[in-house]
C-alpha cells in the first residue's frame, strides 16, 4: 500500500493570502469585489424607459435588456439613438421612436444575426416629429403586434 508523505505544516495565513498548495508556491492576493459602475442615461420620471435627452445613444451589445413599459427613443428631443447589435435583445411592452413634436432625427438600428427588438404590443416610428427612422440590417429582427409609421 502506497503512503503519501504528510503535508508540510502551513504557517498562519494573513487575510490577503490564500494557503499554499496544489503545486504552487506563489502567494496570490484574494480576489476583492470590484464595485459595478452603473450609468443611467438621462432618464426622467416617466412610466417609460429609453432615451430622453438630446444626442444620446443606448447600445445593447450582446446582452438582453427587458423593459415592461414603453421604450421611447426621443421623447421630445433630437438626435437620439438605440443600437441593438451582436445578438443583443431588447424586449419591451411597446416602442416609440420620436414621441412628440420636436422629437426629430431619432433612430433605432437593429443589426446582426440574433439581434432583436421585441415589443409585446405596438411599435411607432415617427409618432410625432420628423425624420425618425428604424433600420434593420444583416439578420436583425423587430417584432410587434401593430406597427405605425408616421
Amino acid at each position: 500500500m502506497h503512503q503519501f508523505p504528510a503535508s508540510p505544516p502551513h504557517k498562519q495565513q494573513g487575510p490577503d493570502e490564500i494557503p499554499r498548495g496544489c503545486g504552487s508556491e506563489r502567494r496570490w492576493k484574494s480576489l476583492r469585489p470590484i464595485p459595478l459602475l452603473v450609468v443611467w442615461l438621462a432618464t426622467a420620471l416617466y412610466s417609460s424607459g429609453g432615451v430622453f435627452a438630446n444626442t444620446n445613444v443606448v447600445v445593447i451589445d450582446g446582452v438582453t435588456s427587458n423593459y415592461p413599459g414603453t421604450y421611447i427613443v426621443g421623447v421630445s428631443n433630437v438626435f437620439n439613438g438605440l443600437i441593438i447589435t451582436n445578438a443583443g435583445v431588447l424586449t419591451s411592452g411597446s416602442g416609440t421612436i420620436g414621441n412628440s413634436a420636436g422629437a426629430n432625427n431619432n433612430y433605432a438600428l437593429v443589426t446582426g444575426s440574433g439581434s432583436l427588438w421585441s415589443n409585446n404590443s405596438s411599435l411607432s416610428v415617427g409618432l410625432s416629429g420628423s425624420s425618425n427612422n428604424l433600420t434593420i440590417l444583416n439578420g436583425g429582427q423587430v417584432f410587434d403586434s401593430l406597427g405605425y409609421a408616421g
